[in-house]
This record gives structure tokens, C-alpha cells and sequence, in this order.
């Protein structure tokens, strides 16, 4: 009996230290996130207010000020996104080579589990796809894209209706149309996949999207998109199921101030 106590108490002291050093090692690499994403918000900051001239190097040509020096670092940035008035703010990333590559990878391109938001590997910029697909982690620290799941209440979405998506080239506003709840389906099941719209030059197929989109929204914006409009869809892990995802669908607007 003695010795079971012993066995037991062996055990219970490692989980408790198991726990402790995994409580310890997640702080750490938050703060350190936290750390990290202030740095590539300083340096956007500064050099937005530096007026920097147009170099004779092509690859520079055209970006804005505040993003040129980010992309000299890494020229897989391809522009920021940011929610106002939420932790949502960040550079967005996208490898040509590998489509999960800022999955686990930081801005310097070492490992971090947290990682940093991409473009889906085949949207394109140059010219626009027709919808503009965004991934990003859903930490347990309110990094990277936790803050999405604030918008399974409306008045959470009443407060922050649009978000801001720049390009290198070029800032923008997108108005929110439609917030779902989803999932990854097998390639076999015949059902509506949200992240297979990328490209259409159909405009029944836009509206189709669209509508679809609207349809299984958690409630009505009273936005909606006609043919031509260029959409954005922001993505990240949900657990109401298995390989759940919360997904919100947004349209640039004319108006920037």
C-alpha cells in the first residue's frame, strides 16, 4: 500500500512539473511573440514616416514607404493585415515553394510554433485573384488570428465591421459580409468548401460563393457583393468539430480615409 502511495505521488509530482514547465515555455514564447510583432510594427511605423525615394531597383518600385524596408528583410512579405482596436496586427506572408511554410515560421524565418499569416498559396496579388485567402493560427494567447472567434457575437462584429488588408502596392479596407463556422471536408464529400474559391471569371459562380457564404453566415451584416468586387476571406482553427474553421468574408470598399 505504501508503495502504491509512493508510485502515486511519483506520478502526480511529475504531472505537476510536466505542467509547470509547459505553462513556463508558453509564457515565454508569448512574450517573445509579442516581442517580435511589436519590432515589425515599429519598423513599419518608422519607415511610414521617412519618405524613402523610389530606388532604381524594380522589386522596389511602386511599394510603400512603410513596407519597403520589411520586404528588403524578406521578400515573402506580401502586405499586412489588421483589425483596429484588437491584437490583430500583422505582416502577411506567402512562400511560392512551400504553401505551409509560415505555418510554424516567424518573419525571420526560423521556427515559432505561433508562426504568421499567409496568403493561400494560390491566390495571386498580380493581378488580384477574385478572393484573397488568408490563414492564420488560433493561439491560446489572443496572437495571431485568436481574436476572430470574437466575431461569434454580433455585437463584437457591430464594433469592428471592416478590416484592414494592405498589399505592398497599396492599402485597403474590406467591409465584412458574412461570418461561418465550417470545416476541412474529404476530397470525396460533395458539399460547399469555402477555401476552394480562389479564381472565377463567371459571375454565377461569384454570386454563387457569395450567397453561399451569406447562407451559412451566423447572422446577417446586410453587406453583400456583386460581381467584380474583390473579396477576402480570413481563416482560422475552430473546435465546434473536427478540423473546424471559423472563416470571415469581406469585401474591399471604395472608401479609405
Amino acid at each position: 500500500m505504501k508503495k502504491l502511495k509512493s508510485i502515486i505521488l511519483s506520478l502526480s509530482f511529475l504531472c505537476l512539473v510536466v505542467c509547470v514547465i509547459f505553462f513556463v515555455q508558453f509564457f515565454i514564447e508569448s512574450v517573445q511573440d509579442r516581442k517580435e510583432q511589436e519590432e515589425l510594427i515599429r519598423k513599419k511605423q518608422t519607415a511610414a514616416e521617412v519618405a524613402i525615394p523610389d530606388a532604381g531597383q524594380t522589386e522596389h518600385r511602386g511599394i510603400l514607404n512603410q513596407y519597403r524596408i520589411l520586404y528588403e528583410e524578406n521578400s515573402d512579405l506580401i502586405g499586412w493585415i489588421r483589425i483596429e482596436d484588437t491584437p490583430l496586427d500583422y505582416p502577411v506572408m506567402q512562400n511560392k515553394e512551400d504553401k505551409e511554410f509560415y505555418l510554424h515560421r516567424n518573419f525571420n524565418r526560423d521556427y515559432e510554433y505561433s508562426g504568421l499569416p499567409f496568403l493561400d498559396i494560390n491566390c495571386s496579388l498580380d493581378p488580384p485573384s477574385s478572393n484573397l485567402i488568408i490563414y492564420g493560427h488560433n493561439m491560446k494567447s489572443d496572437a495571431m488570428f485568436s481574436c476572430l472567434t470574437e466575431y461569434l457575437n454580433q455585437d463584437f462584429y457591430r464594433e469592428h465591421p471592416t478590416i484592414q488588408f494592405d498589399t505592398l502596392y497599396e492599402e485597403g479596407r474590406y467591409e465584412i459580409i458574412a461570418v461561418i463556422l465550417s470545416q476541412v471536408y474529404k476530397k470525396t464529400d460533395d458539399v460547399f468548401k469555402f477555401y476552394q474559391f480562389v479564381q472565377t471569371e463567371e459571375e454565377t459562380e461569384f454570386n454563387a460563393y457569395v450567397q453561399n457564404m451569406k447562407k451559412l453566415s451566423l447572422y446577417e451584416t446586410g453587406i453583400g457583393a456583386a460581381y467584380g468586387d474583390q473579396l477576402l476571406t480570413i481563416v482560422t482553427c475552430n473546435y465546434h468539430t473536427k478540423n473546424g474553421r471559423l472563416a470571415v468574408l469581406a469585401k474591399k470598399t471604395e472608401e479609405w480615409n
